[in-house]
């Protein structure tokens, strides 16, 4: 088996979107069956053109629609572009530090082709993934290697140093770690749990048992549908850091539900989809140093918590 090398840091992505990135999202979503059957005009605004006759880039996304979760869920190949070439793997990124060896647990089967065969679903007004179900898996590297489910006997032999993986498959690992199934693999840094519209939100309760299965730090990463990096949580654990040069991430206004612009996948465009989470967004210093955005108080989907706001008025 090929050993982990040790490589830099990528250098820090930009804070607004290139031009170029901007006009090809726009292009691709035009090619979306969604816009094309609804006639949805899409106007491209010159960024780069002197402020006085320049909308901002909010300005500018608050002109197209609002697409919500259920329509994009239901009907995923509406929104699949199929001029666009295959999206390939995506290169794991680990924003605290240089690129550790790392494990990435996969489901036991993939279908990386978007469209009918998504499995995208909706359930129990979450949005949910049918198991086994991907829209793009991650690159193996000498740093990084793709663990699937069922083979996780492997990572005691593999002796990474963080664990990551999508939330359902980490409590999956930690409960046989904790029946003694399984003996835990050697952690050396963290266990980075993927969250998100596809795998849920890491509660309390969840970092309690990572804790007592690995040993190791928990921090999370905020995934799109297509696992774009939106948001990471810093080691001071106050909130999560926006991941610019992956998606615009707005706050709707009145409900603080959120809405993404992923800008670095051209194959499955997302323009402004809702992804059913809430949270407020602060440009307050983060006690970590590090400078941007981040999500505050990221929590349950916007409509579970109408539900049950509707049954205690009731």
């Amino acid at each position: 088996m090929l050993g982990f090398l040790h490589i830099r840091k990528s250098q820090s992505l930009p804070e607004q979107p290139p031009r170029a990135q901007l006009r090809a999202l726009i292009e691709s979503v035009r090619a979306t069956p969604y816009y094309r059957k609804h006639e949805i005009a899409l106007t491209w605004v010159d960024l780069a053109s002197p402020p006085a006759q320049r909308a901002s880039l909010e300005e500018w996304l608050a002109g197209f629609p609002l697409v919500d979760a259920r329509a994009f869920l239901d009907a995923p190949e509406m929104f699949c572009n199929p001029t666009a070439p295959r999206m390939s793997a995506r290169a794991f990124r680990y924003p605290w530090d240089q690129l550790p060896r790392t494990a990435v647990l996969c489901p036991a089967s993939q279908d990386p082709t978007p469209g009918a065969s998504s499995g995208l679903t909706r359930a129990a007004g979450w949005l949910r993934v049918r198991p086994g179900s991907q829209f793009a898996a991650f690159k193996e590297s000498f740093q990084v290697r793709l663990v699937h489910q069922g083979e996780w006997s492997r990572l005691a032999k593999l002796r990474p140093d963080v664990l990551a993986g999508p939330l359902p498959l980490l409590r999956g690992l930690a409960a046989q770690v904790l029946a003694g199934v399984l003996e835990p693999p050697p952690l050396k840094l963290a266990v980075v749990a993927f969250t998100g519209p596809r795998d849920g939100l890491l509660s309390e309760a969840d970092r309690d048992e990572l804790w007592k299965a690995f040993q190791v730090p928990v921090r999370a990463k905020l995934h799109g549908f297509h696992r774009e990096l939106l948001a990471w949580e810093c080691e001071a654990q106050e909130g999560l850091h926006l991941e610019p040069g992956s998606a615009i991430v707005e706050t709707i206004a009145g409900s603080q539900e959120l809405a993404i612009t992923c800008l670095d996948n051209f194959e499955c465009p997302c323009l402004r989809v809702r992804i059913g989470l809430a949270a407020e967004l602060s440009s307050m210093p983060c006690p970590c140093g590090r400078p941007g955005d981040r999500l505050l108080n990221l929590r349950a989907p916007v409509e579970a918590l109408a539900a049950r706001a509707a049954c205690a008025a009731d």
